[in-house]
């Protein structure tokens, strides 16, 4: 059927073969519409022509008008003055222009910032400083804070967690990963299990992992599961993931306040904090 309708495509298009290769032009295979030529003859040059962009001045603007004018009015004004300091820097009014309006700029971006300063004094719940000091006693403060909340909540969590070590013979970075893991259980007595995925494939197939050393942390009471880590972490990495986690999978949290401690709840990092008061 494929070789019948080819033929006759074929016999269809042989008249308008012997047709075109009386034709000097068609019959050069060097030509023709590959080089994008026009056989009539009748293609004309396309004119190009250059567009004059008007020029723009602050020389009408005083610097009072400039500092009064709107926020969409100035941003179009300033992006406008520094294209055209750019497309002709050697113009001098053209840089004079864009140092003036850059300037302006500048003061006004001050201005805004002083007010927020100013504000933030009449209301200091807005205040940042008051949860992330930036004095090195308050610092130290808040180190201590975090570090005390994640070691108890991994104490508490103990006999509600456990955690699945998965590794496999011959893997460097899962005997330093065992190392780490060793210092962790004389820390907080947690349960670990360790499984090498060369012996229970289905295992490690049931919780997709990947690559190791890989550790998994499991609900003893539902069975949800979270992956703490992929590849070597250290000790301190894997108390703060485990913190959040266990926070997660006991509800005490949602995913939008994951990275929240609970001694900022009610802070400038409590996220649902505006939520609570209404």
């Amino acid at each position: 059927m494929k070789i019948m309708l080819c033929l006759a495509v074929l016999s269809l298009a042989a008249p308008a073969l012997s047709f075109a290769q009386g034709k000097t032009f068609y019959g050069d295979s060097k030509r023709g519409w590959y080089w994008y030529e026009d056989p009539s003859g009748k293609a004309g040059k396309v004119k190009t022509e250059k567009k004059e962009i008007p020029s723009i001045s602050l020389k009408g603007l005083s610097d009072e008008e400039l500092w009064s004018l709107d926020a969409d009015s100035f941003s179009t004004l300033r992006e406008a003055i520094t294209k055209q300091a750019v497309s002709d820097p050697a113009d001098e009014e053209n840089l004079g222009d864009y140092v003036r309006i850059l300037d302006i700029t500048r003061r006004r971006s001050l201005a805004f910032a002083n007010a927020y300063q100013a504000y933030l004094s009449k209301k200091p719940e807005f205040n940042m400083a008051s949860a992330s000091p930036l004095a090195e006693p308050g610092r130290m403060a808040v180190v201590r804070e975090k570090m005390g909340e994640i070691s108890r909540k991994i104490r508490e969590a103990r006999d509600d967690f456990a955690l699945i070590f998965f590794q496999q013979a011959g893997c460097s970075f899962c005997k330093e990963q065992q190392k780490i893991l060793e210092l962790f259980v004389q820390e907080y007595g947690w349960d670990i299990k360790s499984v090498d995925v060369g012996g229970r494939r289905d295992v490690a197939d049931a919780f997709s992992i990947p690559t190791t050393p890989m550790l998994l942390l499991v609900s003893r009471e539902s069975g949800e599961h979270l992956y703490v880590s992929a590849g070597v972490a250290g000790k301190a990495e894997i108390e703060d993931s485990l913190y959040r986690m266990i926070r997660l999978l006991k509800g005490e949290i949602s995913p939008e306040e994951y990275s929240a401690y609970e001694f900022q709840r009610g802070g400038p990092f409590d996220v649902k904090a505006p939520l609570r008061k209404r």
